[in-house]
């Protein structure tokens, strides 16, 4: 199978020491690479909203988080209760 890259640019390594050839080749051997990336950029933003998470608790006032709870349980029997057509 032929690739894009022919002539001068063919012979050319990358700075990390890999002819182009070799990178889409080590990509085609193992397509979860990208899947895994896409895990751990998952993983640091969702890290992120729990440090933010933390952070607004330890600074909330004690009385503004048990509005938030107040307000919580009222959505949840809400959502339990049957509407009739």
């Amino acid at each position: 199978m032929q690739h894009a890259c022919t002539g001068e640019a063919s012979k050319q390594k990358r700075k990390d020491g890999n002819a182009p050839e070799l990178e889409i080749q080590s990509k085609r051997e193992n397509p979860g690479k990208g899947a895994l990336e896409n895990y751990r950029a998952g993983k640091k933003n969702f890290s992120e909203l729990k440090f933010i998470k933390v952070y607004l608790r330890s600074t909330m006032s004690q009385e503004r988080q048990f509005g938030f709870a107040a307000l919580s349980a009222k959505r949840d029997s809400l959502q339990n209760i049957e509407i009739e057509k």
